[in-house]
């Protein structure tokens, strides 16, 4: 559904952004920052995905558009990433 592919898409954008900064996960020849460096990025990527849901339910709220048709499927989404304590 469209909630789920925004989501990664977003996450993973986050990421390549970041390869292209020179980030933690840039490869060989990269900064390689070690394990806090790069759980750091994956973050910051859960984030960029949280706030493209939280885009997403706010510009369809605003258009009047009604619910999306994964209206449940966003906000289960949305309360695993509130409650994420990463590992």
């Amino acid at each position: 559904p469209r909630a789920h592919c925004g989501q990664v898409l977003a996450h993973e954008l986050g990421h390549a952004w970041m390869w292209l900064q020179g980030g933690p996960g840039a490869g060989p020849g990269g900064p390689g920052q070690g394990r806090a460096a790069e759980e750091a990025e994956e973050a910051l990527c859960e984030v960029l995905g949280y706030l493209w849901l939280l885009h997403e339910r706010d510009r369809r709220a605003d258009q009047g558009a009604g619910p999306p048709p994964d209206t449940q499927a966003v906000l289960q989404r949305l309360r695993a990433l509130e409650t994420w304590g990463g590992s």
